[in-house]
């Protein structure tokens, strides 16, 4: 199988592209997966980003393809969803009747009723969108203007916008959804955002090259994934580094579990997915995937994580 690199537009837009979501929820069954690749199933076009429904809908995105490929948890294909050009994050609505995506080559972002797989509305933004995350009746999306915009849900129309970092690409809500993080890559920065009043109101130093983020589940520490090497794990409370997970490559993509009790993170240029533990905050374990592994997400009860491979390929991992 070949594994060479491949790259969209330019090395900027490869860097910025980012995602995966899982349920805010947590309840008293969730549990992570172990580290054994179960199942692949071939997806051309490079997959990339992906996200689980909480009623256990899997959608990919496949970057030289206008459309988003749905599977079950099993793996099996169930439906290809089109959508604009260049798609590349994805995120379902709490209650998994609705996702959204990203569609990079039109500055766009689609609505996708799930029950059909067909898009139901489209609204073209400012510049070349990115990262996508549902929460409530709102739909956050970052786009490489610096911006992060707020969108209503049902109708995908503009409803505000704040200006953070250089190309935002990473973000998360803390649990009780009145704060988010945006990842800014070129800026080497993570910006807070009130949502009450929709402005930033402080920014963590990270440095490097930040991707994905993730809180653990009491929002008290935040991982940040760096194409600078490493993973960095900082205090909400006071806005300090805590400490860096050593990695021997770039890191990419970044998710916590479902349980809390892991966050797993891709390094593309090894083929291979660590994981970190969140209480000693150590890696622990390791899955080698070959290929390019990019964006993460786990099925709501934490059984299933699946992997986007920018290869050709999506590993459900048990």
């Amino acid at each position: 199988m070949n594994r060479t690199h491949q790259f969209v537009g330019s090395a900027l837009a490869l860097a910025l592209l980012a995602g995966p979501a899982c349920s805010d929820d947590t309840g008293p069954s969730v549990t992570h997966p172990g580290a054994s690749i179960a199942h692949t199933s071939p997806l051309g076009a490079r997959p990339f980003g992906i996200a689980v429904s909480s009623g256990g809908a899997v959608y990919v995105t496949q970057l030289d393809s206008a459309q988003v490929t749905r599977f079950n948890l099993s793996g099996d294909w169930i439906a290809a969803v089109a959508v604009g050009s260049v798609p590349t994050d994805v995120t379902f609505s709490p209650d998994g009747k609705t996702a959204y995506d990203t569609d990079q080559g039109d500055n766009s972002v689609t609505r996708i009723a799930v029950a059909t797989n067909t898009a139901s509305g489209t609204t073209v933004l400012g510049g070349n969108t990115f990262r996508v995350r549902a929460r409530s009746t709102k739909v956050f999306v970052t786009d490489n203007a610096a911006t992060v915009y707020v969108l209503d849900a049902a109708t995908v129309a503009k409803l505000d916008s704040v200006t953070v970092g250089a190309d935002p690409n990473g973000l998360a809500f803390s649990p009780d959804g009145s704060r988010l993080y945006v990842a800014t890559f070129s800026g080497g920065i993570v910006d807070l955002v009130s949502r009450s009043t929709f402005d930033v109101t402080s920014s963590y130093p990270v440095g490097g090259a930040p991707q994905d983020i993730a809180l653990t589940l009491d929002g008290s520490n935040l991982y940040v994934a760096n194409v600078a090497g490493g993973v960095g794990i900082w205090n909400t409370a006071t806005g300090t580094t805590i400490t860096t997970v050593p990695m021997p490559a770039a890191t990419f993509g970044l998710a916590i579990t479902p349980d809390g009790k892991q966050a797993w993170v891709s390094a593309p240029d090894l083929g291979r997915v660590y994981i970190i533990n969140t209480s000693t905050r150590a890696v622990i374990d390791s899955i080698q995937t070959d290929g390019l592994p990019m964006r993460i997400a786990f099925s709501a009860d934490g059984k299933v994580g699946v992997i986007a491979n920018q290869s050709g390929w999506v590993d459900f991992v048990r």
